[in-house]
């Protein structure tokens, strides 16, 4: 891992890993459709909620957040949401 790849890490860790900061992330996963289908008949439509999706899937694997640490995330949502 690069100086950079670790800085970003690091910088990522510090905005998200407050209260704050973990309910602004879980509601970009919310928001951005990470537990959805991206899948829509019109392609364009399509591409643009993936692209959605994948800022999210970068910003988890920055933090190097688990499929487990995920899961966790989305059975706390809606009382995160509503924090």
């Amino acid at each position: 891992m690069s100086y950079a790849d670790e800085a970003r890490t690091r910088d990522y860790r510090t905005v998200f890993g407050t209260p704050e900061g973990e309910r602004v992330l879980v509601d970009l996963i919310d928001l951005n459709g990470l537990l959805r289908p991206t899948f829509n008949a019109d392609a364009q439509v399509a591409a643009f909620n993936e692209g959605r999706r994948n800022v999210v899937l970068d910003i988890l694997r920055f933090l190097n957040v688990t499929p487990e640490q995920v899961r966790d995330l989305a059975a706390n949502m809606g009382e995160k949401l509503d924090d």
